[in-house]
Order: structure tokens, then C-alpha cells, then sequence
């Protein structure tokens, strides 16, 4: 945005070498209308090549016709596999898409855990996830005493959750949004408040919208993973 910014208000700086030329400072004004010919022609290259354009063509552009070159290129949409759309950190890799569909598509991991249940409890919760954006699920059997943090930390991450039980243990079932590179920290976190015994289940969809199922168990004795 900040270099759209400078590209859209580079043409007004050559009001400075008019307004000396009119002013009848020859000199200054051509030394000045030099310098800032250059110094656009310059952003102009330096933005293009940060997105994928001919950067010798805009930049011929910029010195014949820099009152009008710079404001087109910054109206242009960015090209997504860019550099500058890179250091933004905004790739593919990185973006969170949400699931489209039904909603048994977009939340297979709760249709699956709602088998059986009865249908009074399978419709309150596909009701209550109904308007839920997700690519990320997550079937926790949770250890007694992490239970009240991990429900607060989930809704601070924007994961909207529901609370069962699993025998003696509480069960938890969340979904959200996760941007993909950020599952594997998820998946740490939630490991920490599993049950010793029971095993983390998780269903997520990664860059390019494909349903990737995980499990992990947590040993007997410690509730590490195993």
C-alpha cells in the first residue's frame, strides 16, 4: 500500500522544477525537473520489479511520460506470485481459504464425531456451526485441568468450540480458521492440553483447498505424542 502510495503522489513533485521555471529560475528549475524525472523513473522501475513488470519498458514510460506512467502502474492489481506480495507474506502458502459446500463438506470432522448422537444434539450444532468459515478442525480429549485454558486460548486464536465428553475425560471439538503454515504450531498447542492415552484428531485444508486428515496419541503415562 505504502508504495502504491509513493507511486500515485511521485508525479505531483514535478509541480517543484514548473513552479521554479515559471518563477524564472531556469537553472534551478531544469537541474530540479531533472532530479525528479530521474527520481520517478527510479520508484517506477524499482515498483515493477518488485511485481513482475517489464521493468526497462515502464521505465522508458516513467521518462517520457512521468506525470501519467506512475499512476497507472500503481492502479494496476499485483501480481500474486510477486515479490513485493511476498514480503508481505501474503502467498498461497500462507493464506487461510475457507471450505465452501455443504456444510457435512466444510465440517467433515464433526459430521463424523455427531454419528450417533442424537438428532436433537446434531442439529443444535450443525445449526450453531452453520455460519462458521473454516479450514480447520481439531477432536481433542483434553486433560481435566487444561480444559478451561485451551477453550479460552481457542477463542482467542477465533476457533469457535463445542464441549463433549469421552468417558471420565472432556472431549473438544473445535473449527476455525488456520492459515496453513500455521497448522503445525496449532497442532503443538493443542498437544499440550491432550489427555494421557487418547489421541488429537485433525482435519485441515491446506493451500490449495485439500482435506488433509491428522492423528496423533498421547502416551499412557506422560500425554506427550507418541
Amino acid at each position: 500500500m505504502a508504495a502504491r502510495i509513493i507511486l500515485l503522489v511521485s508525479p505531483v513533485l514535478l509541480l517543484i522544477p514548473t513552479a521554479l521555471l515559471a518563477a524564472g529560475n531556469r537553472i534551478s528549475g531544469l537541474v530540479a525537473l531533472v532530479v525528479v524525472s530521474f527520481g520517478v523513473r527510479a520508484v517506477v522501475r524499482v515498483h515493477a520489479r518488485h511485481n513482475n513488470r517489464d521493468v526497462d519498458l515502464w521505465g522508458y514510460g516513467a521518462l517520457f511520460f512521468p506525470m501519467i506512467t506512475p499512476v497507472v502502474l500503481a492502479l494496476m492489481p499485483q501480481d500474486p506470485n510477486s515479490a513485493s506480495v511476498a514480503l508481505r507474506g501474503d502467498t498461497g502458502a500462507s493464506r487461510a481459504k475457507a471450505a465452501r459446500g455443504p456444510l457435512e463438506e466444510r465440517f467433515p470432522l464433526l459430521t463424523q464425531t455427531l454419528e450417533g448422537q442424537p438428532e436433537a444434539t446434531r442439529a443444535g450444532l450443525m445449526a450453531h456451526f452453520q455460519k462458521v468459515k473454516t479450514n480447520f478442525e481439531f477432536l481433542l480429549p483434553t486433560n481435566p485441568s487444561a480444559l478451561t485454558r485451551l477453550v479460552a486460548e481457542a477463542q482467542s486464536r477465533g476457533l469457535i468450540t463445542w464441549t463433549g465428553s469421552d468417558g471420565s475425560v472432556p472431549l473438544v471439538y473445535g473449527a476455525g480458521m488456520v492459515p496453513p503454515r500455521g497448522v503445525e504450531e496449532t497442532e503443538s498447542w493443542l498437544a499440550s492440553a491432550g489427555a494421557p492415552g487418547k489421541k488429537l484428531t485433525i482435519a485441515h485444508r491446506d493451500a490449495d483447498g485439500i482435506l488433509r486428515f491428522a492423528e496423533h496419541r498421547f502416551d499412557q503415562a506422560t500425554g506427550a505424542k507418541a
